[in-house]
Order: C-alpha cells, then sequence, then structure tokens
C-alpha cells in the first residue's frame, strides 16, 4: 500500500485506459485517488484510481494558481498545460 499523499498534486496514470494520461488529485482515501482534467474529467465528477496506478508527478507543487480556494475545472486545465509547457521546455533543451 503507498503511503504518498497525492491530494493536491498532479500525478500520471501507470495503468488503464487512462495510462499516460496527467491529472490533478481533488482528493484521496486510504486506497483510491480521485481525479480530474477539466476536460474529460471534471471536478463534479472525478475518476476513482487506485493510488497503485498513480506516478507522482509534482511533489511540493505550490498551488498558488488557486490562491487558497477549491480549484475549478478551467484552472485545472492550465496547470495541467502550463506543467506540459515546462516538461516540453526542458526536453528541447535536452536535445539541444
Amino acid at each position: 500500500m503507498s503511503r504518498e499523499k497525492f491530494s493536491g498534486f498532479l500525478v500520471r496514470s501507470r495503468a488503464g485506459h487512462d495510462l499516460g494520461e496527467i491529472s490533478y488529485v481533488l482528493s484521496e482515501d486510504e486506497r483510491y485517488a480521485y481525479l480530474c482534467d477539466g476536460k474529460h474529467r471534471s471536478i463534479d465528477k472525478p475518476k476513482k484510481k487506485n493510488k497503485k496506478h498513480l506516478a507522482l508527478l509534482i511533489n511540493g507543487y505550490d498551488n498558488s494558481l488557486f490562491n487558497d480556494k477549491k480549484p475549478d475545472d478551467i484552472s485545472v486545465r492550465k496547470l495541467i498545460r502550463e506543467y506540459k509547457k515546462v516538461l516540453q521546455n526542458t526536453k528541447e533543451e535536452d536535445n539541444v
């Protein structure tokens, strides 16, 4: 059983039909995390996913984007888009 805390962080799916997808963890319980991406999975209908099928992407990420408010679909999409942009820039720098 994973002891990592996922709530409030970005994760990548390691198994299932959503393999490789990046999501935001809204909440969690002992065994499951509840994910959204703001597009296919909204805040109102999060996906229930076993924690052992998730890889933590950003540990200790500053969630100032949400300003201590409950995240909404637009801000989650923006957070994921910004993460992908940073990841792409890092890959380009590695190739130079």
